[in-house]
């Protein structure tokens, strides 16, 4: 029931996908669901998941097609319903210390932009909380989002000083799993006001995820931000 699954403490949510479609395992709830997964339409139930996430909640509403009942789970930060047929786990986590040289691994398989290793070192001594890795069940690092909070600023405001995704893994949401992280922190922790970030003008796609997505608008373009001479956006996001 709703009231039985509420006191259960946080767990993780393993996300399958197989031939019967998108299917959640709960390992923690063992006792509740006689250890079963739940068969899930895939579509609805993919919507449903990822509404969850963005909107930033830590519970997930899982509805049970066969026998027509809903139930809500509290979560850790896990995720990836797979749009292959492979079963997939990645769990998005708070980065640590032992993440950096993966991190800078992604970043340059990945961006063009890269950071020699001291500068992710900075970021996780100087805002360990608002570092995020996408770790698959491997325990390789398959994404990460680099942020900092911006020192010395009359209004207190974070900063997205890189993200990135592993080709392999992209199209799952991770992205925007690991964004809404920092954001969340931010705010927490922080108490930032808003969030920058800085994205070539030519990046449709990392556009179209930071402004239909996660709501950041265009402040100001900025001209040769880049090192190849190429203009950038400067773009924020409201955290109030």
């Amino acid at each position: 029931s709703l009231s039985t699954a509420m006191r259960i403490p946080m767990t993780t949510l393993i996300f399958k996908t197989d031939k019967h479609g998108l299917r959640v395992v709960c390992p923690s709830l063992g006792p509740l669901l006689g250890a079963r997964a739940l068969s899930l339409g895939r579509a609805t139930s993919t919507q449903r998941i990822r509404r969850g996430f963005e909107e930033g909640s830590n519970v997930v509403h899982v509805h049970d097609r066969r026998s027509q009942t809903s139930s809500c789970f509290p979560f850790s930060l896990s995720f990836s319903p797979s749009q292959t047929s492979d079963s997939v786990m990645v769990c998005v986590r708070q980065a640590t210390l032992e993440d950096v040289i993966s991190m800078q691994r992604c970043n340059l398989l990945c961006l063009p932009e890269n950071y020699q290793l001291k500068y992710y070192l900075y970021h996780i001594l100087s805002w360990p909380q608002l570092l995020y890795v996408a770790e698959d069940y491997d325990g390789s690092i398959v994404g990460y989002v680099l942020a900092k909070m911006e020192e010395d600023a009359s209004v207190p405001h974070g900063h997205i000083t890189s993200l990135s995704v592993a080709r392999s893994h992209r199209k799952l949401g991770l992205a925007t799993t690991l964004m809404r992280a920092a954001h969340r922190a931010m705010d927490r922790v922080f108490r930032a006001k808003y969030v920058s970030l800085h994205v070539r003008v030519s990046n449709k796609a990392a556009l179209h995820l930071y402004h239909e997505t996660l709501g950041y608008e265009i402040h100001k373009e900025e001209a040769k931000y880049y090192a190849d001479g190429e203009n950038a956006y400067s773009m924020r996001k409201q955290l109030e």
